[in-house]
C-alpha cells in the first residue's frame, strides 16, 4: 500500500466529488477509505461486481488477507470461506492468524433483499455458518450481485464509523468503531 499525504489530490476530488458531499463521508472519509485496504476473495461474478463497488468507493481491493483492514466474503462460495477460516485457525503463522482473528469480515448471502452480516473471528464466521443465519446459494443469480455491492457498502459504513453499521453484527451489542487502516510498509 503506498503511502498516503494528509490530504485529497485534485484527481481524487475530482473523482470521488459524489462521495464526499455526502454527510459523514468528507474529505477525511474518503482519505480513510483510501487507506483501508479491502480482502474480497472468490472469482464469481459477484465477487468481481463487489471489488469493482468497493474500488469505485476508493477502498483499495488487496489479494492477501493479511494485507486488509477488513474482508467482504460471500457465504455461497465455500472455497474464499474455507481458506479465510483456515488461515484463522492457522497456527503456522501466528501474526497473520492474529490479524484475522481481529479483522472485520463482512459476509453476504443470497437473501433478498440483502442484508450483510459483521463477524469478527474464527468463532463468529462458524456460528453463522453453523447456524444457517444466512440463506446459502450455490447457483449466481441477480441477488447474489445485490447482496456484494451491498456488502461493499456495509464494508464503507463500518470503516468511516457510521452507526448504520451497528446492528449487523451478530449480536454484538458494542457500538461500531471505524476500522483503523492497516500499517503502511511503504
Amino acid at each position: 500500500m503506498r503511502g498516503r499525504t494528509a490530504s485529497l489530490t485534485d484527481a481524487e476530488i475530482d473523482l470521488y466529488a459524489r462521495q464526499i458531499i455526502v454527510p459523514g463521508v468528507g474529505a477525511a472519509g474518503q482519505l480513510r477509505l483510501l487507506s483501508s485496504p479491502v480482502y474480497f476473495p472468490g472469482q464469481s461474478a459477484d465477487a468481481r461486481l463487489g471489488r469493482r463497488y468497493a474500488a469505485a468507493a476508493g477502498m483499495p481491493v488487496v489479494h492477501e488477507a493479511q494485507a486488509a483492514t477488513l474482508a467482504i466474503v460471500s457465504l455461497c462460495q465455500t472455497e474464499p470461506l474455507d481458506a479465510i477460516a483456515r488461515m484463522i485457525e492457522s497456527r503456522t503463522d501466528s501474526t497473520a492468524a492474529s490479524h484475522l482473528s481481529q479483522m472485520p469480515i463482512v459476509l453476504y448471502g443470497a437473501e433478498h433483499p440483502p442484508r450483510p452480516r459483521i463477524v469478527c473471528g474464527a468463532e463468529q464466521l462458524h456460528a453463522v455458518r453453523r447456524n444457517g443465519a444466512m440463506p446459502i446459494s450455490t447457483r449466481p443469480s441477480a441477488h447474489l450481485n445485490a447482496a456484494a455491492c451491498a456488502a461493499a457498502g456495509t464494508a464503507m459504513a463500518l470503516i468511516l464509523g457510521w452507526q448504520a453499521a451497528k446492528g449487523l453484527g451478530a449480536d454484538d451489542p458494542r457500538p461500531v468503531s471505524p476500522v483503523r487502516p492497516a500499517p503502511s510498509n511503504g
